[in-house]
């Protein structure tokens, strides 16, 4: 293997890996923003929970609403932490698969030198 074989094949490891990490960096910062907006939603929740507990009113239709977006949101998560390993998955698999070193045919042994005695 010449020095410009193993050049390409050390960029081509290099871009598959930074695929990864791209891959992986995005999935992890989509699922913070769909976490935060979970968290904002529970907030919230707690906050009307507590307003109809001390208040005694009714349970509102915005604790409903509520319920249902936190649910939407627990689903969203799971889904782009299963896109993230997808793509991790695309990305490790399209990494290339390293050549076998060359196999050197057996040369024939050399004829023993002939000379007169």
């Amino acid at each position: 293997m010449g020095f410009m074989d193993k050049v390409k094949t050390a960029a081509q490891e290099v871009a598959v890996e930074a695929k990864k990490m791209g891959a992986q960096a995005q999935g992890a910062l989509s699922e913070a923003q769909l976490k935060r907006r979970m968290d904002d939603c529970a907030k919230r929740l707690g906050y009307l929970y507590h307003q109809e507990r001390t208040g005694g009113s009714a349970p509102s239709a915005e604790t409903d609403r509520l319920v249902l977006e936190i649910s939407e949101l627990e689903s969203q998560i799971a889904q782009a932490a299963a896109e993230t390993k997808i793509k991790q998955a695309a990305a490790e698999a399209q990494a290339p698969q390293p050549s076998p070193p060359p196999t050197s045919t057996p040369q024939p042994p050399a004829p023993p030198p002939q000379g007169s005695p």
